[in-house]
């Protein structure tokens, strides 16, 4: 596992395919845009992990003060792993880089949210030390 660094617009296509891994299907133009807003938001943060020169994960990064903690927190907000590259250590260099990041800005923790039916997601991010913590409920506006 090589370089993780942020995203820019020029890495639309490969955000765009690791995104539809992740079962989040957007028009290339929608994906540019959401990159120039996590560009322009000091609270987001696009990653990308390479092998080389080919992009093979992408985390994304949500910094925020949580009110009831009294603190600043780090969420993942999006993880994945190219499918054709799991078990060779990239989303562990990539949830690695979000403590180092989420540590950096001073945050008490760090956390995400998975899909109940990601059950190897769950078994994985439990095997690198985190836990389960809560439920999170929905309403689609």
């Amino acid at each position: 596992m090589g370089l993780i660094r942020t995203a820019t617009e020029q890495d639309a296509t490969a955000v765009q395919a690791l995104l539809a891994q992740l079962g989040y299907q957007h028009p290339l133009d929608a994906v540019v845009e959401l990159l120039k807003r996590s560009e322009k938001d000091d609270n987001s943060l696009c990653l990308l992990a390479f092998d080389g020169d080919r992009p093979v994960g992408l985390m994304s990064l949500l910094f925020f003060f949580y009110f009831p903690a009294a603190a600043l927190q780090c969420r993942i907000t999006a993880l994945v792993t190219d499918e054709h590259c799991r078990g060779q250590g990239v989303g562990k260099a990539l949830l690695q880089k979000a403590q180092e990041l989420a540590k950096g800005r001073g945050c008490k923790a760090l956390e995400l949210t998975t899909s109940l039916s990601r059950t190897q997601a769950q078994a994985w991010y439990e095997a690198q030390g985190m836990s389960r913590t809560s439920y999170r409920y929905c309403i689609s506006l």
